[in-house]
């Protein structure tokens, strides 16, 4: 089977080495980190790449190359709909939304602050965390309105055909128009989807206690931007998300790779035989 040109770019860049691919730029930069913490000559034998998108990920390895190992973020997916979803076993999904989770819990990030930055005013950490903590109730609840969206977005796309199923070819009818419009329009009823809402923040907020929401359903690329962020430039020297992000994952100084992923990159590494 001739490979896409995307994936083309992949097995150039490759070579002989067997491959774990990852969705994007900033994924290489922080599993680097981590997998250094776990085995440091990882990289001698493997070689780890960006597909760019979480489907390229999933197809790449899935289709194409059943050698290679794929690491997709969670995002909005559910349990169910892990298993729907991925029927590779080579493609594994990380144990928290997305990788940025990682840098978004106050109690993992606290070490890997300069003790001359926390010592520079007293307290100062603690003003940290209930900055970070005093907004989860909010950030929780944008997860669960951005988990029914972007499902609704996935029924509209995929199970309605929108909006290709007026787009491909000519549809005259106007009854047959109206059909289709009016079959969009109940998926966007606004009363279904607060009702669906409601439930789901109402279901995370009884089965999850705040330390597994802040992991496993606040939207962490957002959260940690935001939020983390904004709380660590008013207490320390202001600086950007990215700089921010350098100093977490400093060879030196970063902070220690939690057990949730330390558990599931060692997992990962078997399947490439390190």
């Amino acid at each position: 089977m001739s490979s896409p040109k995307w994936l083309q770019n992949i097995e150039s860049r490759a070579g002989k080495k067997p491959v774990l691919l990852v969705e994007g730029n900033t994924d290489i930069r922080v599993l680097s980190y981590f997998l250094d913490q776990i085995s440091p000559r990882w990289s001698t034998n493997v070689v780890l790449l960006p597909a760019q998108r979480k489907s390229q990920v999933i197809k790449a390895v899935s289709t194409y190359h059943s050698e290679w190992v794929g690491i997709v973020d969670r995002d909005e997916w559910s349990p169910q709909q892990i298993d729907q979803e991925i029927t590779h076993p080579r493609v594994k999904v990380l144990p928290r939304f997305c990788l940025e989770n990682f840098f978004c819990a106050p109690h993992e990030l606290r070490d890997a602050i300069p003790n001359t930055l926390k010592n520079s005013q007293p307290d100062v950490w603690q003003d940290v965390e209930k900055k970070i903590l005093d907004v989860l109730p909010n950030w929780v609840a944008h997860g669960a309105m951005w988990r029914v969206l972007r499902n609704r977005r996935t029924e509209l796309l995929y199970n309605s055909d929108f909006p290709s199923k007026l787009d491909r070819s000519p549809v005259t009818d106007i009854q047959e128009i109206k059909t289709i419009l009016n079959e969009w329009y109940l998926q966007l009823e606004p009363n279904q989807i607060i009702t669906e809402y409601q439930h789901e923040l109402a279901q995370i907020n009884l089965n999850l206690e705040p330390d597994a929401q802040l992991k496993q359903y606040v939207h962490g690329k957002k959260f940690y931007r935001q939020v983390v962020v904004t709380a660590l430039n008013k207490s320390f020297k202001p600086t950007n998300a990215d700089r921010w992000l350098e100093r977490f994952t400093d060879d030196v100084s970063g902070i220690v790779i939690p057990s949730d992923l330390h558990d599931f990159l060692t997992e990962t590494l078997k399947l490439l035989d390190l």
